[in-house]
C-alpha cells in the first residue's frame, strides 16, 4: 500500500494508560495491529489475540509494517488473553509462551483443538482454559466468554466436534463485544449475530483474491461484506482490523467507512490509529 505506520502511544506510554485506565460506567479499548485489541472493563484486562514479536518470512526478513507495542515481558499486565486461531499473527508462541511466564496470573483462552500443541511449546496446562462454540465461559460475575465458530476459511472441527477456528462475543456487564477474529461472512454467522446487541464489532475486512490465495493467504470478510454484517446486526460502534500489519496483506480501511456511510449512515465506524484508546460509555 506505500502507507506509512506509527504508533499514537506505544512502550511505557500505553502500558501505563492501559493499566491506569478506570471506568465506572463503560469500558475501554485500545488497538494494538492486525486484529489484536486490549479491552479493559474495571481493573480487568483482557487481550485478544496479541502479536509482540517479530515475523519473518522465508527470506530471513520481517513481515511486519510496523513494530510492536511493547515486549511480552513489557506489556501492560493482562489477567485474561484471549487467541481466536492458529496463525502466526493470531497466535504466536513467541508472544504466549513469555507472556505468560511474566505474568503468572494470566489465564490463556484457545480454540480447544490447540490446547495440546500449546502445552508442548511450553504453556503450563493449567494455564489454558480451551473454548468450545457456544460453550459459555464465566470469568467472573460481570464478564463471560461466548466462542462462536468461525469460517476461515470454512468451518472446520476436530474429532470431537471442536471448532478450530473460533469469533469470541465478549459480555461485559450488560453489553457485548463481538470480535470476529478470521473468519468469511456466513449465513450462519449473521443469524447467529442477529440474536445478539453488539455494542461494539471489531471485525476484519481484508477480504481474499486469487493472487494472495496463491501465495498461501487465507482471506477473510471484504469490506462490503464486513460492512453488511455491521449493518444487518445493527453493531452501535464497528472497528475495521487486519489491514495493517502484514506486508502483501493489507487492504484500505477507508473503504469500510465510505461503504458504511452509503448503506448504514446511522451507523458509528472508527478507523483506529495504533495504540489509540477509546472509551465506549454505557
Amino acid at each position: 500500500m506505500g502507507q506509512q505506520y506509527c504508533w499514537y502511544q506505544k512502550g511505557n506510554e500505553l502500558k501505563k494508560d492501559v493499566e491506569t485506565t478506570y471506568i465506572n460506567n463503560g469500558f475501554a479499548y485500545w488497538y494494538i495491529g492486525q486484529v489484536g485489541m486490549i479491552f479493559k472493563w474495571k481493573e480487568q484486562i483482557i487481550y485478544i489475540d496479541p502479536v509482540l514479536n517479530d515475523l519473518y518470512g522465508a527470506d530471513g526478513n520481517s513481515r511486519r509494517n510496523y513494530p510492536p507495542p511493547f515486549s511480552p515481558d513489557n506489556a501492560a499486565k493482562p489477567d485474561i488473553i484471549m487467541c481466536t486461531h492458529n496463525h502466526a499473527d493470531h497466535m504466536n508462541v513467541n508472544t504466549l509462551v513469555p507472556m505468560l511466564n511474566h505474568f503468572p496470573d494470566a489465564k490463556l483462552i484457545v480454540p480447544a483443538p490447540e490446547a495440546e500443541g500449546l502445552i508442548k511449546s511450553g504453556v503450563e496446562k493449567n494455564r489454558i482454559i480451551p473454548a468450545v462454540q457456544e460453550t459459555v465461559i464465566q470469568l467472573k460475575s460481570d464478564i463471560s466468554i461466548c466462542p462462536v465458530a468461525a469460517a476461515h476459511p470454512e468451518y472446520c472441527e476436530d474429532e470431537y466436534g471442536a471448532q478450530y477456528a473460533l469469533s469470541y462475543l465478549v459480555r461485559l456487564g450488560e453489553k457485548t463485544i463481538f470480535h470476529s477474529g478470521d473468519t468469511y461472512l456466513t449465513k450462519e454467522l449473521l443469524e447467529r449475530l442477529q440474536q445478539e446487541s453488539v455494542a461494539l464489532a471489531c471485525l476484519s475486512m481484508n477480504g481474499r483474491d486469487y493472487e494472495r490465495e496463491s501465495r498461501g493467504i487465507i482471506g477473510n470478510m471484504s469490506y462490503r461484506d464486513a460492512g453488511y454484517l455491521a449493518g444487518m446486526i445493527e453493531a452501535d460502534m464497528t472497528i475495521p482490523m487486519h489491514y495493517d500489519m502484514v506486508q502483501g496483506n493489507e487492504e484500505n480501511p477507508l473503504r469500510l467507512l465510505e461503504y458504511m456511510e452509503e448503506r448504514w449512515p446511522g451507523r458509528k465506524c472508527h478507523i483506529m490509529k495504533l495504540g489509540e484508546k477509546i472509551i465506549y460509555n454505557f
